[in-house]
């Protein structure tokens, strides 16, 4: 266990167990967290041991305890040794809560089974899992098992979205927390004065997050809109599937006549280095259970086209601060991407109206009230 940040002496401890191998989205929303409670809480992170995530990105928390949580994959072999890594890394989590004293888990996603191994060997202290994806898509046949083991498990269910709310069963457990937008993301409300028109697109290159959609949405529309330029930003995850779909991406891209206004750029952990200048911002993902980028967007005054893919739709006010489309229905992305490259005043009056309706609805005052009355014992 590594000691990130001092203690403070008379704050409860509180875990959480993330399985992010990098920087994901729900590593990013367990840092908000922990930046935002921590005059309350001791918040120590525990992470898979081949987790690539730096120091650096770990200062919000008083501790990391690295963990061989392992991912079940579809083959014999992984299952054998998923069951097996699961029992030493539930009994690791169980023990070093103990040592800690430790009275309080928070289980980052509902498929971490080491918080219901942990409860099986007999830790006593009030479990809260967090449900961050759409169960029913992960893919998995333990799917439903998971589900129904956490809410054998966990004192309470949280849902991040009233979409993901929609998906599971119902329960007296069920709870619905956003995500919070901290209080540091810049407010770019003024009008973008420049040459060029930058489009963003933020998002990990991989199947189901929609960029191939982009690329043939800016095709149709580029002789247009000669200040329009398109720009990706992602990581791979390090994994071979998600390189081979960027390859994929920048093939379509160069096929195209207009491939000097198509940019791949790789991972940015603080997006108010590409929204400061963006004129607006895209997402045409197929399933969303949140969507932190587009909540980034919107409270940094930047205008949103998204996908009725779940989450988005309910940070996106259709024709306030930007565009709904359907998943996949490319003639309305393109009519949608035209009406505010055509009227910048609108565009501009979206992102001002983004800033003010996100920043209300997704306050962080209001999750820190939340989570502490949900850790403190208050809310059932």
């Amino acid at each position: 266990m590594k000691n990130i940040t001092e203690h403070q002496d008379n704050c409860p401890m509180l875990y959480i167990l993330d399985p992010s191998k990098d920087i994901t989205g729900a590593f990013i929303a367990a840092k908000n967290e922990a930046k935002l409670i921590q005059k309350d809480f001791n918040v120590v992170l525990v992470l898979p041991s081949v987790s690539k995530i730096s120091d650096e990105d770990l200062t919000n928390f008083s501790k990391v305890l690295r963990l061989p949580i392992y991912d079940i994959r579809k083959s014999l072999s992984s299952i054998l040794l998923y069951f097996p890594m699961l029992i030493i890394s539930g009994w690791q989590l169980k023990q070093a809560m103990k040592r800690d004293h430790c009275k309080v888990l928070q289980v980052n996603d509902y498929y971490l089974m080491q918080g219901v191994v942990a409860r099986l060997f007999g830790f006593k202290g009030k479990i809260v899992t967090w449900v961050r994806i759409d169960h029913r898509r992960y893919g998995s046949f333990f799917s439903k098992y998971w589900l129904k083991f956490d809410y054998w498990a966990s004192d309470a269910v949280v849902a991040v979205s009233n979409f993901i709310l929609s998906t599971l069963p119902e329960s007296d457990k069920n709870i619905l927390i956003y995500d919070p937008i901290v209080d540091d993301v810049p407010r770019f409300c003024e009008n973008k004065k420049s040459d060029k028109k930058k489009i963003v697109y933020i998002g990990n290159y991989m199947e189901g997050k929609g960029q191939q959609h982009a690329i043939r949405v800016f095709i149709s529309i580029a002789e247009k809109f000669p200040e329009a330029e398109l720009h990706f930003y992602g990581g791979d995850l390090g994994l071979k599937k998600n390189k081979r779909f960027k390859a994929k991406l920048e093939k379509q891209a160069k096929e195209a006549f207009f491939t000097d206004r198509i940019y791949f750029h790789g991972f940015v952990k603080k997006t108010a280095s590409v929204l400061h200048d963006a004129y607006m911002a895209l997402n045409f993902s197929e399933s969303e259970s949140f969507s932190m980028t587009c909540l980034e967007a919107s409270a940094a005054g930047v205008s949103v086209i998204a996908t009725r893919s779940g989450g988005p739709e309910e940070i996106v006010v259709d024709g306030k601060t930007g565009y709904l489309v359907k998943k996949g229905d490319i003639e309305a992305m393109a009519e949608a991407m035209k009406k505010l490259l055509t009227d910048s005043v609108k565009n501009e009056i979206f992102g001002k109206s983004g800033i003010l309706y996100v920043r209300q609805k997704f306050s962080f005052v209001s999750f820190g009230q939340n989570i502490n009355e949900l850790f403190s014992g208050d809310k059932k």
